[in-house]
């Protein structure tokens, strides 16, 4: 509720929201968001509601990692139901 609260008054230009975890990966074995979806669904539901809200120059960037894996997804607003599997481009590094 507070986030939604904030976003939905924010005036900034971009909007950046950091989660220290990963959530838009599909691999099972790494802490994510993917182990608690009820919660994932809601916060990737209200972004997307955000984003389709939001006119000229309501961006969104979300910074998520973990400290062995990290990816870049791009998800087009809209695309909340299959956000796990709906990338336009994605790049993995392992270490």
């Amino acid at each position: 509720e507070w986030l939604q609260k904030e976003l939905g008054t924010s005036q900034a230009q971009l909007n950046i929201i950091v989660s220290s975890i990963q959530v838009l990966t599909t691999n099972p074995v790494m802490e994510s968001w993917g182990h608690y979806p009820h919660e994932r669904t809601k916060l990737i539901h209200m972004l997307n509601q955000y984003l389709l809200q939001k006119e000229e120059g309501g961006g969104l960037l979300l910074l998520s990692g973990d400290v062995h894996h990290a990816e870049i997804l791009d998800i087009t607003a809209g695309t909340a139901a299959a956000a796990s599997s709906t990338t336009t481009t994605t790049t993995t590094t392992t270490t």
